[in-house]
């Protein structure tokens, strides 16, 4: 991306690429860091990190939420403002957005039908780790398998999954499922 003299935003490797947000806000995949191409001509104010499985890449940002599945694109207006995308090994969407000042868990459906979490009330971040989808809420740490659950072990092989943070420190869980903290450098998480 250097030579390529793009700046780019929320960058994640995508099978060998580099996936991530020109200056404009448009989602663009680097290859070999030299040439770059334009995946989605939609540009972004505030875009979010964007999700992949085997089969769907998830991005968006502001309210909206973009699924590609074998390239063909689902556009979907939140109506609310996105903050956090992840995708499970099998293919589930979940995503956090702010709804009245508060952020909740959302699930989406590749054909893009929005559902609240019902049983998570405040979750700030999602992604995906070991076998579990693990989110921060305002209680804490908490794992989401079909039912919320307290104190969780990780499971799978994942040796770290970053659980969240603010400007002061990240949280995340390592492999043994213990519970660490950070500092974020320069105080800006």
């Amino acid at each position: 991306m250097e030579l390529t003299g793009i700046r780019t935003s929320c960058p994640i490797a995508d099978g060998g690429t580099i996936v991530g947000y020109d200056k404009n806000g448009r989602l663009r995949r680097w290859n070999s860091g030299t040439n770059s191409e334009v995946l989605f001509k939609q540009a972004f104010v505030k875009p979010v990190r964007p999700a992949f499985s085997a089969e769907l890449m998830v991005f968006g940002g502001d309210s909206c939420l973009v699924i590609v599945n074998h390239n063909k694109p689902t556009v979907v207006n939140l109506g609310l403002k996105l903050k956090s995308i992840t995708v499970t090994p099998g293919g589930v969407i979940y995503f956090t957005a702010d709804e009245n000042k508060e952020s909740r868990l959302y699930t989406v459906s590749t054909k893009g039908r929005v559902q609240m979490v019902d049983k998570v009330k405040a979750a700030e971040q999602v992604c995906f780790g070991g076998d579990r989808l693990y989110i921060t809420d305002k209680w804490g740490l908490s794992s989401w398998n079909g039912v919320l659950e307290r104190d969780c072990i990780l499971l799978g092989t994942s040796t770290y999954v970053l659980c969240g943070g603010n400007k002061d420190a990240m949280v995340f869980l390592h492999g043994t499922g213990g519970l660490s903290q950070v500092g974020a450098p320069d105080g800006a998480g």
